[in-house]
């Protein structure tokens, strides 16, 4: 079961992991037919903060695929914003699709999953979640949220045959600036050119499960950007400050 399934990371994984034999159950908001073969997967479209979207979603995969192996917590919404400019309606919005979707999505497989002692929780985090950028401070926020989440998760489940996975990509060559609910990029952001490809990070998740991975790095310079930030933090805050042009 994959969120966000329609186009980006979220199709990128669904078609990672439709050659390599998946079925597919897929959320996304946008009724639209993708712009990929499905290969006849099972989709429900609707908001993944509406529960009974999700529950909806549930229901019809266990009927008609069977119980969820593993579930692709992907969906998610960017704002660039600081921290004095936020509102409280982004906020909740931000939190609503970032964090606690993938909180109640999670929780509603889980049981089919202690009952099998088999799945997998995949939650696509950022970079975002382990250093926190002052022109999307309300997205770093939910995204360093979303990773104490999965953290705990994994210390909860780790004996119960079910693998938690945390994914930290860089900046992807996505329609994610498209799609924000507010603001733009700071130029020094805008200008970055070092991306990865969607279908760069869906082979590293699956191959990182596979391999039993806690955590996925892709591009691996995100191991080196949070070493700099713990390390060395005087260093990332000139970084910050040149990219953010303040």
């Amino acid at each position: 079961m994959i969120t966000g399934a329609r186009e980006g990371i979220g199709a990128a994984c669904a078609q990672e992991f439709t050659r390599r034999g998946a079925r597919l159950s897929l959320i996304d908001v946008c009724s639209e037919k993708p712009d990929y073969d499905d290969r006849g997967a099972l989709w429900t479209v609707g908001d993944v903060t509406d529960d009974a979207v999700r529950r909806e979603a549930v229901a019809a995969t266990v009927a008609n695929l069977g119980p969820v192996d593993i579930l692709v917590n992907n969906a998610g919404v960017g704002l660039y914003a600081s921290a004095s400019e936020l509102s409280r309606a982004s906020d909740e919005r931000m939190f609503a699709v970032n964090l606690w979707a993938a909180v109640a999505l999670t929780r509603q497989v889980l049981p089919q999953m202690r009952q099998r002692r088999s799945g997998a929780v995949i939650n696509i985090e950022s970079i975002c979640s382990w250093v926190s950028l002052p022109w999307c401070a309300m997205y770093s926020a939910s995204k360093h949220a979303l990773h104490a989440f999965t953290r705990s998760l994994r210390y909860e489940v780790r004996h119960e045959g079910i693998h938690v996975m945390s994914v930290i990509p860089g900046i992807v060559d996505t329609r994610f600036r498209e799609h924000v609910l507010g603001g733009g990029a700071p130029d020094g952001v805008a200008a970055i050119k070092r991306t990865i490809s969607p279908h760069d990070l869906a082979t590293s998740v699956v191959e990182g499960l596979m391999k039993k991975k806690n955590t996925v790095v892709n591009p691996r310079i995100g191991w080196a950007f949070w070493g700099i930030d713990v390390l060395f933090p005087r260093v990332m805050y000139q970084f910050m400050r040149r990219r953010w042009g303040h």
